[in-house]
This record gives C-alpha cells, structure tokens and sequence, in this order.
C-alpha cells in the first residue's frame, strides 16, 4: 500500500480568464473571526458554477465551481458594494444596497473574473460582472441554495442541504460556537435478563 494510492488528488486550478457563470449559493455564514486582520466581520458566501469548465468527480463531468466571502457592507469603499455595482451594472447608493435581497442573486447569470492566487494552486475571483445584453444565464445542473444564519439555524432541511464544507465554515462562526446544536447521544440498547450467561 503506498500512500499517494491513498491521498485524495488535488483538483487544478482554472485557467486565469472571464467564464461565463451562474450564482449557485448565497450562504450567510455569521459572524468570523479573520486571523489576519485580528478582528471579527459578518460574512456571505458566493458560489459560482461555471458550466462551460468541468472537473470529472467519481467519474462524472461536473460543472467547475468558484466561491468567495465577502463582507456584509453598504459601505460605498466596500468589496461588496463594488462586485454588486458591477454585476448588477448599477451605482447603488447606501440606502439602495441597504434593501437589496441578497438571496435574488440567486439563479441570476454572470461573468466571472478568475485569478490565480500567489500559490498558483488555488483561483480567486477578482471581479463578477453582468451578462452582455442578450445574453442567456448558463444553466446549472445543481440546486440553488440559500441560507440565513439567524433565520435556519444548525438543524433542519436547510442546514442538511448544505455542502459538508460549507458547514465547517459556519461551524467556525461566532453563533455556532456560541450555540451549537444539541447532539443526540446514542445510548447502547438494553440487555433482557434472559440473555446473560449466568
């Protein structure tokens, strides 16, 4: 047995260019602590499939799939308030994007910038822009997905529904830490009298 038999193969990155893509996942993912900058934002995830570019996953061709987080802010210097401006081609103003509903992003079509970030392994996205006019929205062959960290909580469909690797992320939340679930302890079964030995 050798151990690259067993080591999961990394997928590669993307080419760096402009893919046409379609919103997949708008996932509040509460409140994170950023090792970096020592403090502590409130964050949504975008997710992206790009049904032009697949992977083969156990052996099916599977739309390639790009995300980021982002966080919450009105403010007009914010990453947010530039990639909505851009994507949805308008100049909001605070008070605007303020009643913007995250989650029609959903199923709304796009252009998605793709970088590589300084490891060369892994991709980032510089920038989401809106469709030339005319222009379908690709279709996606995964559903779409929602999640609001104060409204769906850590049990339920939504929950169930997200990926396992979203879920860590929100498991590292300030909400989860500070409330995590109830986990059901498997208690072992009874033993009937009759079947002991003596």
């Amino acid at each position: 047995m050798k151990l690259k038999d067993k080591c999961k193969p990394s997928i590669p990155p993307m080419e760096p260019d402009v893919y046409m893509a379609v919103c997949i996942m708008v996932i509040d993912v509460g409140q994170q602590y950023s090792e970096r900058y020592k403090n502590v934002s409130n964050q949504i995830l975008l997710a992206f499939d790009i049904p032009d570019g697949t992977i083969a996953v156990d052996g099916v061709n599977k739309p390639r799939q790009i995300s980021k987080r982002y966080t919450y802010s009105t403010n007009t210097k914010g990453n947010l308030y530039k990639l909505l401006c851009s994507w949805l081609n308008k100049k909001f103003s605070e008070d605007e994007l303020g009643e913007l509903d995250l989650f029609s992003l959903l199923g709304r079509g796009c252009q998605v910038q793709v970088t590589l970030k300084e490891d060369g392994k892994h991709n980032d996205i510089a920038n989401v822009m809106a469709l030339p006019r005319g222009m379908k929205t690709p279709e996606s062959m995964n559903p779409y997905l929602s999640y609001d960290i104060d409204e769906d909580g850590f049990t339920g469909e939504k929950w169930d529904a997200l990926p396992e690797w979203v879920r860590g992320i929100i498991e590292r939340s300030e909400q989860y830490q500070q409330d995590p679930p109830e986990k059901v302890l498997e208690m072992p079964g009874d033993t009937a009298s009759e079947d002991c030995p003596i």
